[in-house]
């Protein structure tokens, strides 16, 4: 998965991941000295274009949301020189893992999935319609006004017309998984 040759022009250091998203650079800032054999690396996440949906109850860190200025500062902090001087290398690490770890946990909200009412195809615009329609109909069943009929009556369209592309957009998206990695067909 690395790409980045050191200043002898080997490849030394190995990145194994099973996600194809993963992006491995030289970092640009490294937080310790480096040596000419082994680059800093930067790893990263690509957005991947289509999420995919998780139908489990499964906590995780909400990074989107974190306070990413609280994170350097108390990372900043640190004496990180005097902090590491005294240490082996594996204190070392796992001194600067906790710091890192505690930084996570009191700067990255957590989140929880919950698993979805609606069909894996649903958009959050047809959601919305959802929503908005099941109101509309309350709304005339209580009025039996014809303007409120026909609010209703174009909510619902726009949710039939809406609900066939969307499933045809995911059976397309499903269609072209299963060709690409057909390894993965029994995962969604």
């Amino acid at each position: 998965m690395n790409n980045s040759f050191n200043d002898h022009g080997s490849l030394l250091d190995l990145v194994f991941t099973s996600n194809k998203f993963l992006i491995v650079n030289k970092s640009l800032e490294p937080t310790v000295p480096t040596d000419s054999y082994h680059p800093a690396l930067c790893k990263s996440l690509s957005n991947s274009s289509s999420s995919i949906p998780c139908d489990r109850r499964q906590s995780f860190f909400n990074f989107n949301k974190a306070d990413y200025l609280k994170i350097s500062s108390f990372l900043g902090f640190f004496d990180w020189y005097s902090t590491f001087h005294p240490l082996d290398i594996d204190s070392a690490f796992n001194t600067f893992y906790d710091a890192l770890y505690q930084s996570i946990l009191d700067f990255v909200p957590k989140c929880t999935f919950h698993k979805s009412t609606y069909p894996p195809w649903y958009s959050h615009e047809l959601k919305q319609i959802v929503a908005l329609k099941k109101t509309a109909h309350v709304r005339f069943k209580s009025s039996l006004s014809s303007h409120d009929y026909k609010e209703f009556s174009f909510l619902r369209a726009k949710f039939k017309y809406l609900s066939k592309k969307c499933f045809l957009d995911y059976a397309k998206q499903a269609d072209y998984s299963l060709k690409s990695n057909p390894k993965n067909a029994g995962n969604s």
